[in-house]
């Protein structure tokens, strides 16, 4: 039993830790991989623990954990039937708790008589939760004064309203609820109409129940574990599956790991690229799909990257519309290495762009660019124009000044020396030695991929990569891999170098002072 149920496990368990960044549990259970899931070596695993793991874990964890390889080794010196189960149960312990949430959520109803609760829960889940997340136990309300009753009533529409709003896009939504000796009735205010929830629309009763479940089954303290979702957002309007987001956000800012799979653009954060793991057809295994790591891996034009070129599109689509503050740049690569460097701006105790500000990539420099700038001057919201120090940037400047010359647009140069082009781009602001090992580090999983090094300090650096790729017989060198592997690096907090940040925030300096005088 022992050996059946780690073999089954072993490899879709480590493939989920990966994900979770809890490093701890990755060892554990990549030494339970590479034992080939047989008891008689899970000696060698507690002796990799007890020398690896627990002197990174805090005094009483690892007293704890202590605790465990002993009895682990006690059941080795006692290898029968019953105590390889125990064994099983002890290694548990190393591993984080995964939750699987069923988000197959019935509707919230007009109303539910209290003797319907014990009689048959199951058939009553969501009203059972949304009285659970108020603290209500609907059995017992029934032996309440009216008075209480009716305070209760009043506390929990308080409760529920400002917690579903929360995670609620448009206008507000008030719930109201009634008390009584019987039963427990329910109303929904939404744009001046109280109405029961039977008269609602059907996104916006799955929604409620979705809240009042999640919030119900998994309140409990998530630190520390796994949360899985299947699909979650399938039913919502393309609106509120952002707010969906919010609400995982605020889990993972409390320790919570959270995976779920989607086919839904809208449920990818475009900040976030690292934290895609596209699934691919396996070819060892034409009837299996593997994991993809890094999203970059793939070619762009692979079906599974299409949600991930629908939230690219919507956030250059809607971007300037939604007010603000924007930052116009010529393409993906250089939003990945804006929003990455912002973030390590800040992590570091340095100021980076405005707040609310918005990267929005132009698609290219020269005319390329003039359908997103004729939005921003159409729209007269704060935009700034950043534009490399090339032969392209200057371009993009002559184009916008010839198509909006009395517009008060500003545009800044990443490297503002004045007159003719130096070729200098954005990535010439990351240190060399940084940059170098961001493409190589971004290419270490393409086939005939030995290194580049850097043999023309001189040169731009792009530029020198693209001599580099083109000795090196690699083809065209492009700038999205190694930006999207800096912001893979947001992930495990490897922060650039001092110079790399002192550089940026002069920059974020000029963008600011361009937005603030728009």
């Amino acid at each position: 039993r022992t050996v059946s149920i780690l073999r089954q496990s072993a490899n879709r368990l480590a493939e989920a830790l990966r994900a979770t960044s809890y490093d701890p549990a990755v060892e554990a259970a990549d030494r339970l991989k590479a034992a080939g899931a047989k008891s008689s070596q899970v000696a060698e695993i507690c002796d990799h623990l007890d020398a690896n793991v627990l002197p990174s874990m805090s005094a009483d964890v690892a007293s704890t954990v202590s605790t465990q390889l002993a009895k682990v080794r006690d059941r080795l010196s006692h290898p029968t039937e019953e105590r390889e189960i125990d064994l099983v149960e002890a290694l548990s312990d190393f591993l984080p708790r995964l939750i699987y949430f069923d988000d197959q959520t019935e509707f919230v109803s007009d109303f539910i008589k209290y003797d319907e609760v014990a009689a048959n829960p199951d058939a009553h889940r969501t009203m059972i939760n949304l009285a659970t997340v108020a603290g209500v136990d609907l059995e017992a309300v029934a032996g309440l004064k009216p008075l209480e009753r009716q305070r209760q009533s009043r506390r929990i529409e308080t409760e529920l309203s400002e917690g579903f709003s929360k995670y609620w896009h448009g206008d507000p939504v008030k719930i109201y609820i009634q008390l009584d000796e019987s039963q427990m009735t329910l109303d929904i205010e939404h744009r001046g109409r109280q109405q029961r929830p039977s008269r609602r629309s059907s996104g916006l009763k799955w929604n409620l129940g979705f809240f009042v479940n999640f919030k119900a089954e998994v309140s409990e303290n998530l630190a520390g574990s796994v949360l899985l979702l299947d699909e979650p957002g399938l039913r919502l309007h393309i609106s509120q599956q952002p707010m969906l987001l919010k609400l995982f956000d605020d889990l993972a800012s409390d320790g919570c790991k959270i995976i779920y799979s989607t086919h839904l653009g809208h449920m990818l954060s475009p900040e976030r690229p690292q934290s895609y793991r596209p699934l691919v057809a396996d070819p060892d295994h034409p009837n299996a799909t593997r994991i993809v790591a890094n999203v970059a891996s793939l070619p762009s034009t692979s079906d599974v990257l299409q949600p991930v070129r629908q939230v690219l599109g919507m956030g250059i689509a809607s971007a300037i519309g939604l007010g603000g503050r924007n930052v116009v740049a010529e393409g993906l690569a250089e939003r990945f290495v804006l929003l990455a460097m912002d973030r390590f701006c800040r992590m570091a105790g340095k100021s980076g762009l405005l707040s609310n500000t918005t990267i929005v990539p132009a698609g290219g420099s020269g005319k390329k660019a003039l359908p997103v700038v004729a939005m921003a001057v159409a729209e007269r919201t704060k935009a700034v124009v950043l534009v490399d120090d090339d032969r392209a940037g200057h371009s993009t400047i002559r184009e916008i000044r010839r198509a909006f010359g009395g517009a008060d647009l500003p545009t800044v140069r990443t490297h503002d020396g004045g007159g003719a082009p130096s070729g200098r781009e954005l990535e010439d602001l990351l240190s060399r030695e940084l940059y170098v090992d961001l493409v190589n580090s971004s290419h270490a999983d393409v086939d005939g991929f030995v290194g580049i090094t850097d043999s023309e300090p001189s040169e731009p650096i792009c530029d020198a990569m693209k001599g580099a790729f083109a000795s090196a017989g690699l083809g065209d060198f492009q700038k999205l891999r190694p930006a999207m592997e800096l912001q893979r690096r947001l992930g495990v907090e490897q922060a650039p170098d001092q110079a790399t940040l002192d550089s940026f925030q002069a920059l974020f300096d000029r963008i600011n002072a361009g937005l603030r005088a728009r």
